[in-house]
């Protein structure tokens, strides 16, 4: 141990140089300068530790193979690992890793799910060649929506029997549904689907759909002419697509 004396016992700012240190506590405001070794002579880096943590926080003790920085608390146990691979984990508890970030530069979700906190953001394909104007793939979604019902001639008596379902990707969404049609009454001209799970973001364009009756047989076309809808369905003939008894099946993709 080196120690330069600068006044009084050390002096001021001593610098020791090559001091083995055991247990230390740090407490209030201090300061490290310097590059400082845990375990190992310091190196290049400014913090090189060696060895293995072990913890036996609530019981459990972290896992001694690899070398390891943890954090504490007095419930679960926290930390990341490099293990013997080369990935680089990270831990939750005792359970095992939640994540890797691979040797081979893959990333890898193991337990849970990829959450994106913040609306408008998401996955940034934008090093991929092409000439899109946007490549951030930003949301994805599933859900039900409940189809509302009528003819653009006379009125349906009853309803029943209707199912809504959609899948939004992006700017894409694929919306599903199903009408039964009870009576029919004096409906006439056209079926309408109204309470689209979202508003076309252009009428009559992006737009693709299709279905069918399974009483008459008939294939099914349809029209979006507004941006909230409603869609107009016809037999593909254009002939009125409902009847007592009938049920109607449908599909429509367009973007919003």
């Amino acid at each position: 141990m080196t120690i330069k004396q600068q006044g009084g016992i050390f002096g001021r700012n001593p610098t020791f140089n090559d001091v083995t240190i055991g247990d230390v506590e740090v407490t209030g405001t201090s300061k490290l300068t310097g590059n400082v070794g845990i375990g190992t002579a310091p190196s290049t880096e400014a913090l090189t530790v060696a060895g293995k943590v072990t913890s036996t926080t609530s019981g459990y003790t972290v896992n001694s193979t690899y070398p390891l920085f943890g954090y504490y608390n007095v419930g679960p146990v926290g930390y990341v690992q490099a293990p013997a691979s080369g990935n680089f984990e990270v831990w939750a508890d005792s359970t095992g890793a939640i994540a890797k970030f691979k040797d081979n530069l893959d990333v890898e979700i193991v337990s849970g799910n990829l959450v994106i906190g913040t609306s408008g953001k998401g996955i940034d394909f934008s090093a991929t060649s092409g000439t899109g104007t946007s490549e951030l793939f930003d949301d994805y979604e599933e859900g039900t929506w409940t189809p509302s019902v009528s003819s653009t001639l006379g009125t349906i008596t009853t309803v029943g029997g209707v199912v809504g379902r959609y899948v939004k990707v992006g700017r894409v969404v694929h919306a599903f549904w199903q009408v039964a049609i009870t009576t029919n009454g004096t409906g006439a001209g056209a079926i309408t689907i109204s309470s689209l799970p979202f508003a076309a973001s252009n009428a009559v364009s992006f737009y693709a759909g299709g279905g069918y009756g399974n009483n008459t047989g008939y294939g099914l076309t349809q029209a979006l002419l507004t941006t909230s809808g409603p869609i107009y369905v016809r037999n593909a003939d254009g002939t009125y697509p409902g009847a007592s008894g009938e049920v109607l099946y449908g599909f429509l993709t367009y973007e919003v």
